[in-house]
């Protein structure tokens, strides 16, 4: 069987700093000693990692749709997500029923007037 012609046949990718041959080359800033390639960084939003900064975020804004920030944070034991789980849990469902309640009431006192034509 004959080979395609080279312009139909896919690129070849090559990891950075790879020679020619694909084998990588030797970088003076690479790892010594068995360190690691990528030095450690800090983390980048360091107030992910407030506790009151996400408590807030919880109960002022975001109600369950914030708890993946939770989760994410590394501010919480594994016990405290869980209870802050269900505490905004059942707060948004509080929220939830409150905001039904008052529709509920607006509309009973609008259906007292009759309709203007």
């Amino acid at each position: 069987m004959s080979q395609p012609p080279p312009h139909l046949l896919p690129p070849v990718v090559r990891p950075p700093h790879a020679g020619p041959d694909g084998v990588h080359s030797s970088r003076p800033d690479g790892p010594v000693n068995g360190q690691s390639a990528t030095p450690p960084h800090p983390d980048k939003h360091p107030l992910l990692h407030s506790r009151g900064l996400i408590l807030g975020l919880l109960f002022g804004v975001l109600a369950v749709l914030g708890l993946p920030l939770l989760w994410y944070s590394s501010a919480f034991t594994r016990s405290e997500k869980m209870f802050w789980s269900l505490m905004v849990s059942i707060y948004t469902l509080v929220l939830l029923l409150l905001a039904g309640l008052g529709l509920w009431l607006i509309m009973r006192a609008l259906h007292q007037f009759p309709l203007v034509s």
